[in-house]
């Protein structure tokens, strides 16, 4: 069965899609890529996951990005930064015990297409090849995931949000996208961005053929694991590389562009 919160996200026009893996820190959702807006699929999905819980996949194709604020160091962030316009809190909210995540309309001029996670202490975004999870029910009814007001809509973002997106970006670009020496055999560019969520590094492997598409997402409990990682993907930890990883770990993320070969590639994909 339908239940309200589906209804309103088809009726906004957002690609949704059931959370099979139901974890926060599952390593992948085989059906973002497959998120719709049709009727006749959302209910072939209902019927084949009816317990799974859902989400809707942020991007320009739904015409909605999130941003997710932490209750406590998020919000503290967020009234230090906005100068006093809290016109974003007029925004349609989903709300836990822990995060509040505000939904705003997807720019005309985009987002920065490589950056992802977090942009300033406690508040992290999610946009294309990403997703947000819906509430159970739109009104609440005890559930975790609940909206504030279910009758409202994403606005558009307000300046100082997109100047912090902005200025994350243009700050870490010059070191953020490295591009290591591909190995003569190197035929596949994956970018690959990492974020530090909660108590976890969560590692999004990015294509750079297939328009930003997530190809792989894996999370590990280390920041040692994660230079591994990069190490393994071609990633020559040289004396400036290291330093600007190691002040990427402490701002809590970064991004770069890792040269694989077609085995590499071939392992990630199976991971």
């Amino acid at each position: 069965m339908m239940h309200n919160a589906i209804e309103l996200a088809i009726q906004r026009g957002w690609r949704i899609f059931p959370l099979i893996h139901r974890s926060r820190f599952s390593k992948e959702q085989p059906l973002l890529r497959e998120a719709t807006s049709s009727i006749d699929k959302v209910e072939e999905w209902l019927e084949q996951y009816p317990d799974c819980p859902w989400a809707v996949a942020t991007g320009e194709e739904s015409g909605v990005f999130a941003v997710e604020f932490s209750r406590d160091s998020g919000i503290q962030t967020m009234r230090s930064l906005c100068e006093d316009d809290f016109s974003a809190m007029d925004t349609l909210q989903i709300r836990t015990t822990k995060l509040v995540t505000m939904f705003f309309r997807w720019p005309d001029n985009e987002l920065p297409m490589f950056f992802r996670g977090q942009i300033a202490e406690g508040i992290s975004i999610r946009h294309s090849g990403d997703y947000a999870w819906l509430p159970a029910e739109a009104e609440e009814s005890g559930g975790e995931y609940m909206y504030s007001n279910s009758t409202e809509s994403p606005k558009e973002a307000p300046g100082w949000l997109l100047n912090l997106i902005d200025q994350k970006s243009s700050k870490d670009q010059p070191a953020d996208v490295i591009p290591f020496p591909p190995a003569r055999t190197s035929t596949r560019y994956v970018a690959l961005s990492f974020v530090l969520r909660d108590d976890r590094w969560e590692c999004n492997f990015i294509s750079m053929e297939d328009g930003g598409m997530i190809v792989k997402t894996l999370h590990f409990r280390s920041s040692k694991a994660v230079e591994l990682l990069i190490e393994r993907g071609g990633g020559a930890m040289n004396a400036p590389n290291r330093k600007w990883f190691y002040g990427s770990l402490r701002s809590g993320g970064g991004n770069i562009i890792l040269p694989l070969t077609n085995e590499q590639y071939g392992k990630l994909l199976a991971a």
